[in-house]
């Protein structure tokens, strides 16, 4: 083929490339002109996430409704949604053209703490939950008083070994530098600042008695990679 014969490059038309510009910009401009829509007002908030907190509490705390546009802030609303003490982080999204949907991430309760008011739970960090014990399924130890340094293991023992913790009934401070956990009626002796590492080994000590009827009266874990038992 002869360059006389080669084909003309295909030249896009200046209306398409204005019809690409005006394409780009309505998508870009979208948040600022669709405020002014009913079409992107906000109809439906999901809450998703929660086990312990009510759905219907954090959306209170959202400040959002009908007249609220999909494109507000949604740092803001998650900021807000972070105000309710059962809510350790949120991240809100938008689904288009009229849904919220709100990503929970909870503070998780320890530990249960008799007070004048009944039950009230904690999480490791001593701080006081909106948890309704009659209302949620949580089978937590119950502690003598909110001393963060119990609450911190017991957030450690929950980590390492989940099954160890969910036999754990209570848990009461036994002096000044001492504190005992309670596996039902079988007290544990641990020395406070102790970690969840004093405790490996548990488990099995605790299968090795039971398989050989042996039902001791204290176990003691205050020394390192030792469990003593006191038997009867």
């Amino acid at each position: 083929m002869t360059d006389e014969q080669a084909p003309s490059p295909r030249r896009i038309k200046p209306g398409w490339i204005l019809l690409a510009v005006l394409a780009v910009s309505v998508v870009w401009t979208v948040p600022w002109w669709g405020r002014r829509l009913d079409f992107f007002r906000v109809h439906t908030v999901e809450v998703r996430g929660t086990r312990f907190a009510r759905p219907d509490e954090i959306m209170r705390r959202l400040g959002v409704d009908s007249t609220t546009s999909i494109w507000a802030s949604v740092d803001t609303i998650a900021r807000r949604a972070e105000r309710h003490p059962q809510v350790r982080s949120a991240v809100v999204k938008r689904r288009l053209p009229g849904t919220l949907v709100v990503e929970v991430e909870e503070n998780e309760p320890v530990a249960f703490v008799q007070g004048t008011k009944g039950l009230r739970a904690y999480d490791e960090n001593g701080r006081l939950l909106p948890m309704d014990p009659t209302r949620v399924d949580a089978d937590l130890p119950i502690a003598e008083r909110p001393d963060t340094t119990l609450l911190h293991l017991l957030a450690d023992l929950r980590a390492n070994d989940p099954e160890l913790f969910a036999a754990i009934s209570e848990v009461r401070l036994s002096g000044r530098e001492e504190f005992r956990v309670y596996f039902d009626a079988l007290p544990v002796r641990a020395r406070r600042g102790d970690g969840a590492e004093r405790f490996e080994g548990l488990s099995s000590v605790l299968r090795d008695l039971k398989s050989r009827g042996v039902v001791p009266l204290e176990l003691d874990v205050r020394f390192k990679d030792q469990v003593i038992a006191r038997l009867p």
